[in-house]
């Protein structure tokens, strides 16, 4: 045993009587008297059921290595060790509870794989566990490259939602590419076309169609 000088301990041991000192059962009664053990906490049921309910496998990770305590191991096996631990911590190994909740929230990739409605926690975890690796790994690209299509798919359709017109403005430069009767070089235009035309928008969100009123006012305009 290794005490350091001037440390609580080197105090302590200092302290200790003649009797204390006679045997490693005396020192060690006198030392749980000096630092009593900590009363360590355990979980509750509702603190495991918490924790099982809580516990994911993500889908960035399904068939993917991973490092744990400086060993490499594949995510799902990883996974089953957590999920395994936890049943057993909870003692309902051998109660068919929670399983559906636990596969619903399981990656498709792996829940694809285990059985419709396992009966209990052995084959559910057996299927996690046996899951082929090479299928794993392929279906998991597969869903990483429909996400990436439907990703791109979606940009596309924002891109194109951006680029449409507010109505309204449609009919402003229509209008200003139409001549209406003769052209009268001698006065200059008149702008209150424009300025109904203004006075409508502001009235009128953008993104959304012309009204009905909108469009009685721009015939009446084409028509003056």
């Amino acid at each position: 045993m290794f005490i350091s000088t001037g440390s609580q301990a080197d105090i302590w041991w200092n302290t200790l009587t003649a009797a204390q000192l006679t045997s490693w059962t005396t020192i060690k009664v006198a030392f749980q008297a000096q630092w009593p053990a900590i009363v360590v906490a355990a979980k509750s049921t509702l603190d495991y059921q918490e924790e099982l309910l809580m516990l994911r496998l993500k889908e960035d990770d399904v068939g993917e290595h991973i490092t744990v305590a400086g060993v490499s191991t594949w995510s799902h096996l990883h996974y089953h060790r957590h999920l395994q631990k936890l049943v057993q911590d909870m003692g309902i190994a051998n109660a068919p509870v929670f399983i559906h909740q636990v596969c619903e929230v399981l990656p498709c990739v792996i829940r694809d794989l285990t059985s419709p409605a396992p009966a209990t926690w052995t084959v559910f975890l057996d299927d996690i566990k046996d899951a082929n690796i090479d299928v794993i790994q392929d279906k998991a690209r597969q869903e990483k490259e429909k996400k990436e299509a439907e990703k791109v798919q979606n940009l596309r359709i924002a891109k194109l939602e951006n680029r449409q017109m507010d109505p309204i403005e449609i009919l402003r430069l229509q209008m200003q590419h139409t001549v209406i009767g003769p052209i009268n070089t001698s006065s200059p235009p008149s702008s209150n076309m424009n300025t109904a035309l203004n006075q409508s928008a502001m009235q009128h969100p953008r993104g959304q169609p012309p009204t009905q009123k909108n469009k009685t006012q721009c015939e009446l305009m084409l028509m003056s």
